[in-house]
């Protein structure tokens, strides 16, 4: 996980140093409004599937990495205001 951290850390800085965002970049419609409608059916996803029968919602989730895969946990305690370590 930290190799992963420090992977992404090192293309960040590599971004804002070799391609620096100076600008504008048109789109077509189409596009910006299938990004936000992926985005939104994502939020809805998260949403959905942290409510609890209690009605509340689960704050927080914690990403699982496998060899082969990638899941998502809940943090019953995260939710209850203490840290997931």
């Amino acid at each position: 996980m930290q190799e992963l951290g420090l992977a992404a850390g090192r293309y960040r800085a590599a971004v804002y140093r070799d391609q620096p965002f100076t600008g504008k970049v048109e789109l077509p419609l189409e596009q910006v409004t299938n990004l936000l409608g992926a985005a939104l059916a994502a939020i809805d996803h998260s949403i959905h599937t942290n409510r609890r029968q209690n009605g509340t919602y689960n704050a927080y989730n914690l990403l699982q990495f496998g060899k082969d895969e990638v899941g998502v946990d809940r943090c019953i305690s995260c939710s209850r205001g203490r840290s997931p370590r």
